[in-house]
This record gives C-alpha cells, structure tokens and sequence, in this order.
C-alpha cells in the first residue's frame, strides 16, 4: 500500500511537471477549441455581414474599393474578405479566418510576451481575447494582432526597424482606432531610434509610415453624400465629456450587466450616477496605467496620445460601443510589452530602487483587470451559447422550411435585410430605397424613413402588379395586417443584439 501510494504520488508529480512544462501548448489548445466551439454557436449580424456582403457582391478589386466608399472604414479587412469569397460566399470563412486571427494573437502573447505565466493566460482568457475580437468577425481582431506584433519586434530593437513599418503600415489599414494607434506608435516610439539608426533608414521607414497613414486615412473620408455619423459635437457639454472620459474605464473593466441582452452594457451603467462614477474609476485605472508605463517615456505619451485621440473622438462625433473602447486596452498592452522588454532602448527615468515595487503594482493591476475581464467574457460566451445573437439565422432556417427562401423579399429597413442576403446568399427589395441590394450604402437616400403601414401597401401594390406572393420583413408588427390585406407568417425578435427583429408577413395578390 505504501508502495502503491509513493508510486501514485511519483506519477501525480511527473502529471504536474509535464503540465507545467507545456501550459503554454495546453492553454493554446483551449482558446482554439473555444474559439471554434464558439462561433459554431454564434450568429453572425449585420456589421459582420456588411463587409462580407460587400467583398461577396464586388466582381474585382475595384468594384469593391467602389463599394467602400461610404462605409469610414480603411479596406484591409475587406480584401482579405474579397479574397476569401473567391473560395466559398459560406460566412463561415469570414468566422475561421477571424477566428486565425485572434489565434495567431494570442500565440504572439504566450510565446512573445514578457509578461509572467499567469498574466498570460489573464489576458488571452479575457473579455475582448475571448469574445469581443474572437467571436464577432470585425476588423478589430486584426488591430489587436498587429499592434501585438508591432511591440513584439519593436522589443527586438532597432533591427527590426522596417518589421515595425510593416505592421504599423498594415495596422493604420484596419480602422479607425487601429490607425491612431498606427499614428500614435509611429510619433513616440521610433524617436528613440532616430539617434541609433542610420539618418537615410530612418527617414525611408517615416516616410513609408506617413504614406501608410496618409492612405488609410484617405480611404476613411465618404464622399459629400454620406448618410453616416454626420454630425459633429464643438460645444461644452460637461455631462459628455464625463461619458467620453468613461470609455476608459469601459475599455479596461467591460464587465457586462447580467441581464438579457448583455452585450455593449456595464455593469456600472446600473449604479447611481453612472457617469460621474465610471469617470472616477477611468481616473484611477489612469494612474495605474501611469505608474506603469512611467519607466519609459515614449510608451507613456504613446499611450495617453492614443486616449486623448479616443476620447475626444467619443465625444465629438462617436461615443462607441464596448469593442470601439476596448482598443484602449489593447493599446494599453502593446504599450506595456514595449515597457517591460529587456531590449527596449527607450530611456529609463525611475531609479532602480523603485522597481520591485512597479513590479509588484504591475502584477497587482494586472491580476485585477485581467480577473474582471475574465468573468466578464465568460458571462459574454455563455450568453452568445445560450441564445441567438442574431435571429436572422433562425428566421432564414424559418423560411427554408417552409420553401419561401426563393420568393421575392422587401425589407422595410436595411440593416434587418443584410443578414437575410448573407444567410440565404441572395439579394433583397430595399423598399426606401426601392432598388435590390444586400450590403447597406451609408448615403443620404437611405435616412428617408417609411412607416411600416407605408411598407406593407408597397409590397401588396407590387405583389398585385407581379401577380406573385412576396414576403415582406419588418423590424415592428403591424397593428391590423388584416385591414392591410397582408397575412402575419411569423416574428422573430428574441436575441442578444436588440436592433435585429424580423416581423414577417405575405403580402398576395
């Protein structure tokens, strides 16, 4: 017996030993399974499908450059889309290559980083690691990879020099957030560089960046016409600005309401003086932050240079929702990783006394975020597994099975009909704009709103004029389709995103 339980305690401990050695592998495997697992069970919604819908419906690279024109958006991820399409219009390849994206992140994180064991598996396990730029296929898992990537061979030093100009070229091609943080990289963190590196080398990796940053931003500005985010905020509105220097703390601490419909809240939107209260949590989780990038410079400007830009930009022309903020974060740790690198050639400005103490705050704050994150995208994934993040996905199996895929379909609002086209890889009547399509066009003819009394006479006129039924989807019931001359066949409005809602009815002539 006594031989027996040394034995077991032996193999327990070589078990443990091996763990150890291969955690990395180990928790690599995790995040790819529930990666996979995860987007098997999430519906993709409109703001996937517009950029797969667009690379779908544009026949060469310049149909689809055409096709951006409205939508503020440089076209990096579109072409990898465009690409993509030339294999399968399934949107699960949109999915799988998002899904390759973060993998690929997250793999920069456990073997590249510099941060201590557990502080890795913190934050490829966190909110945005694990939902936010994993699961919804959008171009900010692309921002995250390559802003990682940047700070990894900036950490190299200055021979890698041209790989950061590569990455900051391709970073400021995501979005809008990607290309401050491109900017904002490019300013701080190669002015170090310039006494180290050849004058004819550094002036050829800026003038590379300038043209990237010049580019990308060209791509951003819609024509005159545009329909999308128009207005813009000059005055002092002090309860704004507090929203705006909020997003910080959402950014950091995207802690969900656990209620229904979890998506883009927090939880400290439910407490008294939600504003003001998230403003003071921004404050503090600011010196933190501060205390932690101190140690070099350049990290430090490039990091609030960033906020400055995003805050200001919340409160000027676009407040944002939990994945626009979360790039706070990320910059936050591609800004870290370049602090805490041995081969960082930016100047040290704390005495060496004080570093076991950063360290010990590093760890501190790290360890909380990182925890909070974690709950908060666990509660996130187990919602997205519970219900439908969409019922777009729902409503087109609906019309499947009851052979209606085929039939004419007027959509009474655009982004209700952009998942319908996606899911059943087909066209749809926009009736305001009264023209087939399936991606959204962010012009002004789109603002002209029609009730959905209006929409429904429409369908019915041009049903009796085409002498066949046509399916006609609104995003609200009618009150009497009965004095309409139309038949309720179905709703479906029971989903995490609360903008998608599907009320259809058929339209005979």
């Amino acid at each position: 017996m006594v031989t027996f339980t040394l034995l077991n305690r032996n193999e327990n401990m070589q078990l443990f030993q091996m763990i150890r050695r291969h955690w990395k592998t180990w928790a690599f495997v995790l995040y790819v399974v529930l990666g996979v697992f995860s987007i098997s069970q999430h519906e993709i919604w409109r703001d996937e499908w517009q950029a797969w819908l667009i690379a779908r419906d544009s026949a060469s690279l310049g149909d689809l450059f055409r096709n951006l024109q409205y939508e503020g958006h440089p076209y990096l991820w579109h072409i990898l889309l465009w690409l993509l399409n030339k294999i399968s219009h399934n949107g699960v390849m949109m999915q799988m290559l998002h899904v390759l994206i973060a993998c690929c992140a997250a793999a920069l994180v456990l073997w590249k980083s510099p941060f201590g064991n557990g502080q890795k598996a913190g934050l490829i396990f966190g909110y945005f690691f694990i939902f936010e730029y994993l699961v919804p296929a959008r171009s900010y898992g692309l921002s995250m990879l390559l802003t990682f990537l940047f700070a990894h061979w900036y950490s190299q030093g200055p021979k890698y020099y041209f790989h950061c100009v590569a990455a900051l070229f391709l970073l400021a091609h995501t979005q809008f957030y990607g290309w401050v943080i491109a900017a904002s990289l490019g300013v701080w963190m190669f002015w170090p560089w310039r006494k180290v590196l050849p004058f004819r080398t550094f002036l050829s990796g800026q003038l590379i960046g300038l043209a990237g940053l010049a580019l990308a931003l060209w791509q951003m500005i819609p024509p005159e016409d545009t329909g999308h985010l128009t207005g813009n905020r000059l005055g002092i509105n002090p309860g704004e600005m507090v929203r705006s220097v909020a997003t910080l703390w959402k950014g950091f601490v995207p802690m969900p309401s656990p209620n229904y419909g979890v998506w883009n809240t927090n939880i400290a939107d439910l407490w008294p003086f939600a504003s003001y209260f998230q403003a003071f949590l921004a404050g503090v989780t600011g010196f933190f932050v501060s205390l932690l990038l101190w140690r070099k410079k350049p990290a430090l400007y490039f990091f609030w240079s960033v906020a400055a830009v995003f805050m200001a930009f919340s409160y000027i022309k676009f407040y944002g929702f939990t994945r626009h903020h979360g790039m706070f974060y990320i910059a936050f740790i591609g800004a870290l990783w370049m602090v805490m690198a041995p081969h960082n050639t930016a100047p040290s400005s704390v005495p060496a006394q004080f570093s076991n103490q950063a360290g010990r705050i590093r760890n501190f704050f790290l360890a909380l975020i990182s925890g909070l994150q974690i709950i908060g995208g666990a509660i996130m994934l187990y919602q997205d597994w519970r219900l439908p993040f969409s019922p777009a996905k729902e409503t087109c199996a609906f019309l499947r099975s009851k052979n209606m895929e085929d039939w004419d379909i007027y959509v009474e609002k655009d982004y209700i009909g952009a998942p319908l086209a996606g899911y059943l890889n087909r066209q749809v009547y926009y009736i305001r704009i009264k023209k087939e399509g399936s991606f959204l066009v962010w012009n002004k003819a789109r603002q002209a709103g029609i009730p959905v009394e209006k929409a429904a006479a429409i369908a019915v006129s041009d049903a009796k004029k085409m002498k066949k039924k046509i399916l006609l989807a609104l995003s609200q019931p009618l009150d009497h389709p009965e004095l309409l001359n139309v038949k309720a066949i179905a709703r479906f409005d029971s989903a995490i995103e609360k903008g998608e809602r599907y009320y259809l009815y058929e339209a005979s002539f």
